[in-house]
């Protein structure tokens, strides 16, 4: 509800402005402020930042002009790469590389499985939904 609640806010006051960099400051705002508040009530600040951004990304783009929202999308997509980044490489940098030999084998079973898996799971779906050439006819 945090969530719902400031991404509709913010909807609104980014819409009525015109400026770029009000607007971009304003989603941040947005964004930090609903994880805060989620937070200070033991609820889940990334739920909240989730609906959040999903309520101004699917209202923000009818009422800002196209080229502010393009500037807000690419200042968006910057962001989640070097979030994205970030995490990987800290990620990498916790992990053990002596433990890799010693649960090699089971890496190895594991990469398999997922494979074997998803491999299942698309093709007999597939089959299902006869998804392929034949369908196209």
């Amino acid at each position: 509800m945090i969530g719902l609640s400031v991404g509709y806010l913010f909807y609104k006051l980014v819409s009525f402005l015109d400026d770029k960099f009000i607007q971009m400051i304003l989603t941040f705002i947005a964004m930090y402020g609903s994880y805060q508040i989620a937070s200070s009530f033991y609820g889940s600040g990334i739920i909240s930042v989730a609906v959040a951004g999903i309520i101004m990304g699917n209202f923000v783009p009818r009422t800002v002009p196209q080229r502010n929202f393009e500037d807000l999308s690419m200042v968006w997509e910057f962001l989640a790469f070097i979030v994205t980044s970030i995490s990987f490489i800290l990620i990498g940098m916790d992990v053990n590389i002596s433990l890799l030999g010693q649960y090699s084998l089971a890496i190895i079973l594991s990469i398999f499985t997922v494979l074997a898996a998803r491999a299942t799971s698309v093709y007999g779906l597939a089959g299902v939904f006869k998804v392929g050439k034949d369908s196209c006819s």
